[in-house]
């Protein structure tokens, strides 16, 4: 493995909430070194200083490491307040309109899964719409944010999402229609409706998030589209183990569903190596051993080679998670199949 990468898993231990590890100094000044090299983690600095401070570990903390941290930290902690003010206002105008909506992924789990005292840090707001709500909601939503109407590049733009900006040209707006590409997984999408949830921090039903079975599925397909599975995404699996009561059963009959068994199984054998002393988590039996092996090495030794986005290696990644990783390489094929159709 990359030592940049173990370096990134490092610091996602550290600002997981395990009381039972033992951080020393040295250990503490290679975060502090991750933290300023790899800016992604720019995103954690809430979380990072949050932990630090309950640990008494600032103090080891360079002085210019510690200006960074707070200012980065005080950053997130505004812009997310700002997000969840945006949201809140939304979810007021849906409640008069009839229109549920689920939030996905760094949104759905601030306020609830990450503190209010140290959020993660998100780019955007990611919201799923029932496809048969979606000219309604976005003609609600023009109230308060506006498309951004883009040239379509690729052969699937705005095929499950389309970008939006609010008013005041601060927050970009994700909304899907559908979790990910529809032409690569077999998602049943009315049982995860029915499963939803309203979002604990909204206190309003028209606001929901996904149960947490379907959260970890969906966050399983994320790190496989963005083809780096050492990602926040971990983290966020990893404290919702901890958090909530995970049915196993549950999560590997969508998995077989969606088409992610194998690759579920891959990211749980990922959680176990890099949460050392966490709850196991119990994927479902290695019934393909040899697709299992493949899927890890490829994980492991393929994806995290540099490469810039719509490359031929990035094509090549992509080609490789689709044919070995998931269940179902005929999926990838038949999109491929859809793409060039469509071009």
């Amino acid at each position: 493995m990359r030592k940049s990468i173990q370096a990134r898993l490092d610091v996602f231990r550290y600002v997981s909430t395990n009381k039972e590890e033992v951080w020393d100094q040295s250990a503490v000044s290679q975060i502090e070194s991750t933290f300023l090299q790899d800016k992604s983690l720019s995103r954690l600095s809430a979380l990072i200083l949050n932990r630090a401070k309950k640990r008494n570990h600032f103090d080891w903390f360079s002085p210019h490491a510690q200006k960074l941290l707070v200012s980065s930290a005080t950053h997130n902690i505004v812009d997310v307040a700002a997000k969840q003010k945006l949201i809140k206002d939304l979810g007021q105008l849906l409640s008069k309109a009839g229109i549920p909506v689920i939030l996905l992924k760094g949104m759905a789990f601030n306020h609830s899964l990450y503190s209010e005292a140290a959020p993660r840090g998100v780019s955007d707001i990611d919201i799923l719409v029932h496809p048969r709500d979606i000219a309604h909601f976005e003609r609600v939503f023009l109230s308060l944010a506006s498309k951004v109407e883009v040239e379509k590049k690729y052969a699937f733009d705005d095929l499950y999402e389309e970008t939006w900006r609010s008013k005041n040209q601060q927050h970009l707006i994700d909304v899907h229609t559908y979790l990910t590409n529809p032409y690569l997984f077999d998602i049943p999408y009315d049982g995860l409706w029915e499963r939803s949830i309203p979002h604990p921090a909204y206190s309003n039903p028209k606001l929901r998030v996904l149960g947490t079975e379907d959260t970890i599925c969906h966050l399983v397909t994320h790190m496989l589209n963005d083809l780096d599975f050492y990602h926040y995404n971990l983290l966020d699996i990893a404290l919702l183990s901890k958090l909530s009561k995970i049915d196993h059963k549950s999560i590997s009959t969508n998995a077989c569903k969606w088409g992610i068994a194998n690759l579920c199984q891959v990211m749980f054998e990922l959680m176990n190596q890099t949460f050392r002393g966490e709850k196991e988590l119990k994927g479902e039996k290695k019934r393909r051993l040899v697709r299992y092996k493949i899927s890890l090495f490829l994980i492991q030794n393929l994806l995290p080679i540099p490469c810039r986005d719509k490359s031929l290696l990035h094509r090549f990644k992509q080609m490789c998670c689709h044919l070995f990783i998931v269940d179902n390489g005929m999926k990838f094929t038949a999109a491929l199949f859809q793409y060039f159709k469509s071009k």
